[in-house]
């Protein structure tokens, strides 16, 4: 029998109830901006995020910090990406050579500036260079309806995303696509324990695979799921809420520590009786 959370991992069963999060804590550096998506590197140093701009919307950018308890300084933004479209989720390989991202943008020259979502892919030869001109691979230009937040896995073997084009359980559904070491895409999965007759979207997987975080539609927001697994070798088991840091405002995670005892997630939560999406980490004592 599948465990609804596997053992020993940092989302481990206690007395019959997940280990919970503790409070939430807001992270520093984007307060006078929304950010709608936030990819954390392994060190949790750096990060590649989407930021509303006032005229072309939201494009992406990088950020990064000196240490742990510093606040993020946003730096340049990623200009051989960002379009007049929007572009979101930008989620890379752990040597920071390929790129999967969101973007609105035509499929073709000349489409309309926000045709519909998409997963787009770019890469380039080191880590501090430029990227190429973004491209959608084979099967994500097959798609006929949109996709969206993909995340790639640390170890690059899979690309998790949301899609209303490949049938499921209802509205946005939860799939994972296996990549090979040159980046190409052999197959799409469901999956299917993740997934409801509602919005499932935003999935960010731990580096072992064994637990998957997501959002869902909640009426008046998004709230944080998840679901795990003993092994890779074994689907996911049951979902469920992480109430600790869910509300009833916007919430969807966007970064996962490498222990997996830290969650990043948006929030539009107030602060300072003001709503903005700010990033937010709860961590695991």
């Amino acid at each position: 029998m599948t465990e609804l959370v596997p053992a020993g991992h940092s989302l481990e069963r206690r007395g019959g109830q997940p280990k919970p999060f503790d409070a939430p804590v807001l992270v520093a550096g984007f307060d006078d901006r929304d950010v709608f998506s936030f990819r954390p590197s392994a060190d949790e140093l750096s990060a590649t995020l989407s930021l509303q701009q006032e005229a072309s919307g939201p494009d992406l950018f990088v950020a990064s910090r000196a240490t742990a308890s510093d606040p993020f300084v946003i730096g340049a933004p990623v200009a051989e990406l960002n379009t007049p479209s929007a572009e979101y989720w930008p989620t890379t390989s752990a040597d920071g050579e390929m790129i999967f991202f969101e973007s609105a943008r035509p499929l073709d020259p000349g489409g309309p500036t926000n045709e519909r979502a998409r997963i787009w892919a770019a890469t380039r030869t080191s880590a501090g260079a430029a990227f190429g001109p973004p491209t959608v691979l084979g099967i994500f230009r097959e798609a006929t309806a949109p996709e969206t937040s993909p995340y790639l896995h640390a170890g690059g073997r899979s690309l998790y995303f949301a899609s209303l084009a490949r049938g499921g359980a209802g509205n946005l559904d939860l799939f994972v696509a296996d990549i090979t070491d040159f980046g190409v895409v052999t197959a799409v999965r469901n999956v299917t324990s993740a997934n409801s007759s509602g919005e499932e979207n935003m999935p960010v997987v731990s580096d072992d695979e064994r637990a998957l975080f997501f959002s869902r539609w909640a009426g008046t927001g998004r709230d944080v799921w998840v679901v795990g697994r003993s092994s890779t070798a074994e689907p996911f088991g049951v979902a469920q809420e992480v109430v600790e840091v869910s509300s009833i405002y916007d919430d969807f995670p966007t970064g996962i520590s490498a222990d997996a005892c830290r969650l990043y997630f948006i929030s539009n939560r107030p602060v300072g009786g003001i709503e903005r999406h700010r990033v937010w980490m709860a961590e695991k004592p």
